[in-house]
């Protein structure tokens, strides 16, 4: 995406499949990008659906009414669909014309966890890309007193040490 920027290659609109961890990390950073800055009562940020809950067809509706309008702050005005790939079929055909033919100062985001939900018709009007994150945890309990600590300082310090000697 960055290097999308760098480039000045910013497609009007993209889809992109995360850990739900990340969305508020991509939101964040796409708003950055598109509007200058973040913060969530930004007018030029429209943002429908919630985490773990889809817009429904009204909410669809009503955001493309809102992109349409000029930007006030910022050159674009931003729109952000979560859990599009939890879109019932109604509410996700409302947004195929404004996926396809957006208003020039508009840029959208479609923002899920599983893209093999994604209505394929959004998907195919959208630069599409997925995140996946694979990562292993040790998950340790915190020291709870002077004697853990140090033993966990000193034992991560041969684990440094080790590894440095291993490079």
């Amino acid at each position: 995406i960055t290097r999308e920027t760098e480039a000045g290659n910013i497609p009007h609109c993209r889809a992109v499949a995360a850990p739900k961890i990340f969305h508020d990390e991509i939101i964040t950073t796409l708003a950055k990008i598109i509007l200058g800055s973040y913060r969530p009562n930004h007018p030029d940020l429209i943002i429908i659906g919630e985490n773990d809950k889809a817009p429904n067809i009204d909410a669809c509706r009503e955001m493309i009414s809102e992109i349409s309008l000029k930007p006030m702050e910022a050159q674009k005005r931003f729109g952000v669909i979560m859990c599009a790939d939890k879109l019932l079929k109604p509410a996700a055909n409302s947004l195929l014309k404004l996926a396809e033919e957006p208003p020039a100062h508009a840029f959208l985001l479609f923002v899920m966890e599983d893209g093999r939900f994604f209505l394929p018709t959004l998907k195919s009007r959208s630069r599409y890309s997925v995140i996946n994150v694979q990562a292993n945890f040790e998950v340790y309990s915190m020291p709870r007193n002077s004697f853990e600590w140090i033993e966990w300082l000193s034992s991560s310090r041969k684990k440094d040490a080790e590894g440095l000697a291993k490079d």
